[in-house]
């Protein structure tokens, strides 16, 4: 008797709760803690004074001369204005920054593949979607549609650019300076070559136009 009702126990189905909201709010990455004062102080100011105290903040006071340092505060730069477009709040501002500052160093100090990166990205953002019941509602850092359009925007700000960041971020300085001056080289002859074609000579009913030929032909067509 005992094996039988062994054995139908483990035929059993297993239960499974639904899912219910935590009491108290998951750990998710913040670039400041709260009150989040900096994060405040930053979502009042215009663009150029954003970039200006980003630049002071990050520590990147090289951006104008250095390609590296120009695309990191430019990555930052557009992400918190984005999420000043969106309305986010101090607390959603600061998570936001928070993943955009941890996948970059993914990439530059790291150097992680894309596929990695993602799922690290999915990691952070997981219990940022996570509900929780606070002053006696269900709640949750960002909702379905925010995270839906926070995850669209790291895709085309970063994600599709990733082997570009890689580049900039990851090669030496001085294969960065060698590559830029190819390319420079390459645009100023492609420039010159269509802004002066090779001269062809005209002819009109046999005749060579005086402008375009060798003089010696003219006489012997003459």
């Amino acid at each position: 008797m005992s094996g039988g009702a062994t054995r139908r126990e483990k035929k059993e189905p297993v239960k499974v709760e639904e899912s219910e909201p935590q009491r108290t709010a998951p750990a998710f990455l913040l670039w400041d803690k709260p009150p989040h004062l900096r994060t405040v102080e930053l979502q009042r100011r215009s663009a150029a004074e954003l970039e200006a105290e980003l630049k002071e903040i990050l520590g990147l006071r090289n951006h104008q001369t250095c390609m590296r340092e120009a695309a990191l505060l430019d990555y930052f730069v557009c992400g918190f204005w984005w999420t000043k477009e969106k309305k986010f709040s101090p607390t959603q501002t600061s998570f936001t920054t928070a993943v955009l500052h941890m996948l970059i160093d993914n990439i530059r100090v790291k150097q992680m593949g894309l596929l990695e990166n993602l799922m690290e990205f999915a990691k952070a953002l997981a219990p940022a979607c996570q509900c929780w019941i606070s002053g006696g509602e269900t709640t949750s850092l960002l909702d379905r549609k925010e995270a839906k359009e926070f995850i669209n925007y790291i895709t085309i700000s970063l994600f599709q650019k990733y082997r570009l960041y890689e580049l900039v971020l990851t090669t030496p300085r001085e294969e960065l300076l060698v590559g830029l001056e190819r390319t420079i080289e390459f645009y100023f002859h492609r420039h010159w070559e269509m802004s002066n074609p090779p001269r062809k000579i005209q002819t009109h009913r046999g005749r060579a136009s005086q402008e375009d030929s060798d003089p010696a032909m003219l006489d012997f067509i003459n």
